[in-house]
């Protein structure tokens, strides 16, 4: 049986959605202030969820979605 050469294994990516609000040094500082961590998330959406997958010499593989979804980084 052939080994991976490379392996994911329940890989997630959340990826934070900029705006005003989000950029602003000031915001993020009260935010840490009051201890407040669920605002890292409240501003992001998961563009991969739990994925596993093996990859072997030789394999083709193709990332398919719209700009901003995790390809490059993935």
């Amino acid at each position: 049986m052939r080994e991976p050469c490379v392996t994911l294994k329940d890989v997630s990516l959340d990826i934070p959605l900029y705006n005003s609000r989000n950029r602003s040094l000031k915001r993020k500082l009260l935010d840490i202030a009051r201890f407040r961590p669920e605002c890292a998330l409240e501003n992001s959406f998961r563009a991969l969820n739990c994925i596993t997958r093996n990859f072997y010499e030789g394999d083709r593989v193709a990332l398919i979605g719209k700009n901003g979804s995790g390809k490059t980084t993935l």
